[in-house]
């Protein structure tokens, strides 16, 4: 068994004690296959560092996760990619199965693909495959890494000939995974706090969930992120307001046009200049932005 440290470069968007975690395995299932590599990045002071256990051969895994343990922080909470249903989960029944001390709480992570699917009405990707999102958000990887399809494979051929530049390659892809999983978590935040703001009134911030054009109006709709919520109904020219299960319901009366470019657009009858729709194209940054005045000046006096 092999620890692999070393200093990286860290990224301004992550903060001191942000820790991301990703492992590569021989299959899906722990009671059948084993963990080739676990790779976690800690984000320290000034710095970033990025520690790898490789299991030389899998009778080396209760080994790995033992140093993993010893040096993995209890009270952190690692970001994760579908971690909450594979990379956790695995990890756990491994640490059981070797009576290793230690348990990681789904509770007590970040999944990112969860953060993804939270918004997956307005993402409206074909699937949320992690090579899918990054495609969204414009996240590249280097040239020549091994994809992930080729891991077990290369691992076998590894344990047969012990050639180092393959382990390199298992190494490699862990720590894209790890970096690409940073930059993906830090797109995902910045998109995900464009679509919400403050609400006094509820002392809850309110996030874009959806919005539904039918032929005269647009239905917005919000989930309400808090303890304090009212039932609450209004009218009035044009937009109707309504509150009910955690979700806050606008809908604008709307209209449709031309631009001088000849595209069509869908526009609210209260502000016909904030396009909400350009041909198939849904302006999000709009429909924040009235749907928060609006609420801003009707309920808080603002």
């Amino acid at each position: 068994m092999q620890i692999i440290e070393k200093n990286i470069t860290s990224p301004q968007s992550i903060r001191e004690g942000d820790c991301f975690l990703d492992i590569e395995t021989t299959g899906f299932f722990p009671r059948n296959h084993s963990i080739i590599t676990i790779g976690q990045i800690d984000v320290l002071k000034n710095t970033a560092k990025l520690t790898q256990y490789f299991a030389n051969s899998p009778e080396e895994e209760e080994e790995l996760l033992k140093s993993f343990s010893e040096h993995f922080n209890r009270y952190t909470l690692p970001y994760t990619y579908n971690g909450d249903h594979f990379d956790i989960p695995f990890l756990n029944y491994k640490l059981n199965s070797y009576e290793i001390n230690l348990n990681i709480s789904s509770e007590r992570t970040h999944d990112i693909y969860k953060e993804t699917l939270s918004i997956r009405s307005i993402l409206k990707l074909k699937n949320y495959k992690r090579d899918e999102v990054e495609k969204f958000f414009k996240i590249s990887r280097e040239e020549g890494i091994l994809l992930a399809e080729n891991i077990v494979p290369t691992y076998e051929e590894y344990l047969r000939s012990k050639e180092l530049s393959l382990q390199n390659q298992i190494l490699e892809h862990n720590q894209s995974e790890l970096t690409t999983l940073i930059e993906l978590t830090n797109r995902v935040y910045i998109l995900k706090k464009s679509l919400q703001f403050y609400f006094p009134l509820f002392q809850s911030s309110l996030l874009l969930k959806k919005i539904k054009f039918r032929k005269k109006t647009a239905t917005v709709e919000f989930d309400i992120f808090g303890d304090k919520s009212y039932p609450l109904s209004t009218f009035q020219d044009g937009i109707s307001i309504h509150v009910k299960d955690g979700r806050l319901l606008l809908t604008f009366s709307t209209i449709t046009g031309i631009t001088s470019e000849q595209k069509s657009v869908i526009s609210p009858i209260i502000r016909p200049s904030f396009y909400f729709k350009i041909e198939d194209i849904i302006i999000w940054e709009n429909i924040i932005k009235l749907s928060q005045h609006l609420l801003l000046h009707e309920f808080c006096n603002k």
